[in-house]
């Protein structure tokens, strides 16, 4: 996805979705904060799933353990039309 098209927030999002589950919070944090960026303001879809993500993620670094499940369930914005 983000090979086809960097610009897009969708492939960023599932990226740091991925890195979050392999535990890789620092990339998966970056990966949330370039979707936010790219999706601006979106009120349904990725950019506030980002937010919500990357404010997990950053619990869990500060708390030393998991993300993911064990902070909240995991975001899965709407495709957009």
């Amino acid at each position: 996805m983000i090979e086809a098209d960097p610009t897009k927030p969708e492939g960023h999002y599932y990226l740091g979705l991925s890195y979050e589950l392999s535990r890789d919070y620092s990339k998966a944090a970056d990966e949330y904060r370039r979707t936010s960026d790219l999706a601006g303001n979106d009120q349904a879809g990725y950019g506030p799933a980002a937010r919500t993500r990357l404010d997990q993620v950053e619990q869990a670094q500060k708390e030393g353990g998991g993300g993911g499940s064990e902070h909240g369930q995991y975001c899965f914005p709407r495709a957009a039309a």
